[in-house]
């Protein structure tokens, strides 16, 4: 594959994936009931902010350190980077139970959100990982497939059929394409022995530095988008759930 013709379908795929949620935005926004829309909304915007909360930012030390590592080295440091996502799953899990037990998110929807933010962390990670490899398009087809895939599904069955025009056929059809991009990027790094992930715990030293330099990353990165997350909450709080996605709610405010 030449070296344009990689770069040309990187471009397409990024391209395809924006079209493919912008397409999704004006389906949804036309076919589903407003609090669906609103509960929607509020569901994505609490996954992407707890996609932070579980990453720690953590890839901002490991990454440099599996860059120019041998590959046999390289695989182990990303075990153990993967076996940090694992234990800060386990730890963050438990608290975001609260946005349910307060009504902010309904119970109806916390398999799926908790399955959302493990596959979508976990192929996020490897996006980044891939990048960092110099595999840019390989990270450009699973972006596309995590974030646009479903999309276009959600389109075309919206379109086509009145009977599937609801919140769980989306989530359904986010979290097939969220699991299928993970086990692609799983495919993807075949040097990894991704069998040996429960084997041990990471090295505490190595965790404890990787956080320490990750630490001001992720003070930052929660802080910004907060501000982008919160406000969807205090609408909810103040005009119900859907208010966040109302016309004209939108334009009074």
């Amino acid at each position: 594959m030449t070296e344009s013709f990689s770069v040309l379908a990187n471009v397409l795929l990024r391209g395809a994936t924006l079209f493919g949620r912008f397409c999704f935005i004006f389906v949804a926004a036309k076919y589903l009931p407003l609090d669906e829309l609103g509960g929607y909304s509020l569901i994505a915007v609490t996954v992407g902010y707890a996609l932070y909360l579980v990453g720690l930012d953590f890839y901002t030390y490991s990454t440099r350190q599996v860059i120019g590592s041998p590959e046999s080295i390289q695989a182990n440091l990303i075990l153990n980077q993967f076996r940090v996502y694992l234990l800060s799953f386990a730890l963050v899990s438990p608290v975001l139970i609260t946005l349910f037990i307060y009504d902010f998110l309904n119970w109806q929807w916390a398999a799926y959100f908790y399955a959302l933010l493990f596959t979508e962390h976990f192929s996020q990670e490897i996006v980044r990982l891939l990048v960092a490899l110099g595999r840019p398009l390989k990270a450009s087809v699973i972006l596309f497939l995590r974030g646009a895939g479903w999309s276009y599904l959600v389109t075309i069955l919206f379109f086509l059929d009145a009977s599937p025009r609801n919140l769980e056929t989306i989530l359904q059809l986010w979290l097939a394409s969220s699991a299928l991009s993970l086990l692609v990027g799983l495919l993807w790094l075949p040097f990894v022995p991704w069998t040996k992930l429960f084997e041990s715990l990471p090295e505490r030293k190595w965790v404890l530095k990787g956080i320490k330099v990750a630490l001001p990353f992720l003070a930052s990165t929660l802080a910004l988008r907060a501000i982008f997350t919160l406000d969807r909450y205090a609408i909810e709080t103040l005009d119900g759930i859907a208010a966040l996605d109302d016309p004209y709610y939108q334009r009074r405010n």
